[in-house]
């Protein structure tokens, strides 16, 4: 199968573009799509919108392993979706409008609270003039609206006060102008449950994660963008959680995939109190896909190898829109991959 890469590579150590890939992570994708034996092209996705078009077209692909974050503005992961659906393209993961939908997160939060799925009480700010209402008590928790990677979060994201915090709110405002959000933060553990819809259980095992060097145990953007993450945070996978825990996890993070539509992979990240209530954080539809990521982390432990997951997103993708040339792509010798 002709399968077209798409991606954004990271030009500088800064925080702006945490959400973009290093060229390792390009060169293990491309590696075990080759051990698939798909013709792959890699397309670096960081151009101007009519060039990107005429680069996706002359790719010629059978499939886009869609992976680009996008660079601009509040929509910027649901651009490479719209191109596709237009182009009549298929590709993984979630279509324009969850994407979109992904990541604004009280937006997200506020679908998925409709639905029955407990999720903290906030508010999003856009302008400096805005109060914290008096419904939502402290600690809070203040960090951009629509940004992943833990962009944006620190260590001091969590504030005690309000005044505190609306000031926080002021200064993040100069840097992520279209939305800061402040909600309640849960105290306790912090739990993700990945999402392969093409596997039988369709829910992975849940990993938990635990940041000694953090006084809140939260996962901030200088944890993940560390020379040697892996020193900071301790993996626990399959997370230890007791059978009711466990049930609870798993029924928040299987309604939140449910009530997004979710296709293919996903990943959902929730906070888990002391008495055993989740409260799910956030529903990532293009979650990483890197050895270390959640998702990787709890295949490895179901007895996946990484080469299988990315089979699994691609047959889930397939079957979804009707390929019907996923096991008739075989070749005697494998494919080098094209780079545009």
């Amino acid at each position: 199968m002709r399968i077209t890469l798409t991606y954004n590579l990271r030009t500088e150590d800064d925080e702006s573009q945490g959400e973009r890939f290093d060229q390792d992570y390009v060169d293990r994708l491309e590696s075990a799509l080759l051990e698939l034996d798909h013709e792959v092209t890699l397309l670096e996705s960081t151009m101007p919108t009519d060039r990107l078009v005429d680069e996706i077209v002359d790719s010629k692909p059978d499939l886009v392993f869609n992976l680009a974050e996008g660079t601009e503005g509040k929509y910027r992961e649901a651009l490479l979706p719209t191109i596709l659906t237009f182009l009549k393209i298929p590709y993984t993961g979630g279509p324009p409008e969850l994407l979109a939908i992904g990541l604004d997160k009280r937006l997200t939060e506020r679908l998925l609270e409709r639905s029955g799925v407990p999720v903290p009480r906030g508010r999003v700010f856009t302008t400096k003039d805005m109060t914290i209402p008096d419904h939502l008590e402290p600690p809070y928790m203040v960090k951009p609206n629509f940004e992943g990677s833990s962009m944006g979060i620190h260590e001091d994201s969590i504030i005690d006060d309000r005044e505190a915090a609306e000031q926080r709110v002021k200064e993040l405002l100069e840097d992520y102008p279209e939305g800061v959000q402040v909600e309640e933060f849960i105290p306790g553990r912090e739990i993700t449950v990945p999402f392969l819809a093409a596997h039988e259980d369709r829910l992975l095992e849940p990993v938990e994660y635990t940041v000694p060097e953090s006084r809140h145990n939260i996962v901030s953007y200088e944890t993940k963008s560390a020379d040697d993450p892996e020193s900071k945070i301790v993996t626990h996978c399959p997370a230890d959680l007791t059978p009711a825990e466990r049930e609870e996890v798993m029924q928040v993070a299987a309604r939140a995939f449910s009530v997004m539509r979710t296709p293919d992979f996903g990943r959902a990240d929730l906070r888990l109190r002391e008495d055993g209530k989740a409260f799910l954080i956030e529903v990532n539809p293009m979650p990483g896909l890197r050895p270390v990521s959640p998702l990787m982390r709890s295949a490895e432990a179901m007895g996946m190898r990484y080469v299988e997951v990315i089979d699994h997103i691609i047959r889930s993708a397939c079957i979804r829109q009707d390929i019907h040339a996923i096991d008739h792509h075989r070749h005697r010798e494998r494919p080098e991959a094209r780079h545009r």
